[in-house]
């Protein structure tokens, strides 16, 4: 990731599908844990989550925007790097528009906080067999950019949790 900063916009998120029909009826999206054997994969998955990303979080052009972002896992506030003491300290709400070097496992947070916006479409009035759609799109939670990722598996583990919509 050297190369060339990436930031959320220059992903694209695949969109779910319209719930067409009965709204009471939808595929469910609760994801069931594995209860696997801890391996030297999920070892080294667990490592990879632990290394530093430099990142800064985009500012919106909304009015009253927030001047900072609520990051978290497992309830520990996202942790940076303090550059006068090179250590790393816990704050939960990161600023925007700075330069934060961060862990991975927040970035992973800060990519897969997403919005679903809904609208519906019922058809046309008087229209003899309405359809009823429900469509969502879905965009990222804020947008921020990834300036530096030394691993060389980092861009395409953006490019996958940034496209995915779970």
């Amino acid at each position: 990731m050297n190369k060339r900063e990436i930031g959320t916009n220059d992903v694209k998120i695949d969109q779910k599908p319209p719930i067409i029909g009965d709204a009471n009826v939808h595929p469910t999206e609760v994801v069931q844990a594995d209860p696997s054997i801890i391996s030297k994969d999920y070892m080294d998955e667990l490592a990879f989550n632990e290394e530093p990303l430099t990142i800064m979080l985009v500012a919106s052009s909304e009015p009253n925007a927030p001047a900072s972002v609520p990051v978290w896992v497992n309830g520990k506030g996202a942790e940076i790097l303090n550059p006068r003491t090179n250590k790393w300290m816990e704050i939960t709400y990161l600023p925007v528009g700075i330069e934060l070097t961060v862990k991975r496992k927040y970035v992973g947070n800060l990519i897969q906080a997403k919005l679903d916006k809904v609208t519906t479409d019922f058809g046309k009035p008087g229209e003899e067999n309405p359809v009823n759609r429900i469509n969502r799109f879905t965009s990222s939670y804020h947008s921020f950019q990834i300036i530096n990722d030394p691993n060389p598996k980092g861009r395409a583990w953006f490019m996958e949790m940034q496209r995915r919509n779970k």
